[in-house]
């Protein structure tokens, strides 16, 4: 499995699964094709007072996208 954003519609998906159908992190991971710690992870960031909150994580993660510096970009100016 490759690394790739857990999106907005995994992140409920991985909710439902997590508190409604009472999954193991590892059986979260295969049914969102995605590693278990990536899960754990997910988990560990979305979670307020004990509960995992999906629209809460997805805000942090597009905070976190916002505060990243953007690349800089040299200029060659020709004399």
């Amino acid at each position: 499995m490759s690394y790739e954003r857990i999106t907005l519609e995994e992140r409920e998906g991985g909710f439902r699964l997590r508190y409604e159908e009472r999954l193991f992190l590892w059986e979260i991971g295969q049914r969102l094709n995605k590693n278990k710690s990536s899960v754990s992870r997910e988990l560990k960031r979305g979670t307020r007072n004990k509960l995992y909150n999906p629209i809460i994580a997805e805000a942090g993660h597009l905070n976190a996208r916002k505060r990243q510096c953007p690349k800089l970009t040299i200029e060659l100016f020709n004399n």
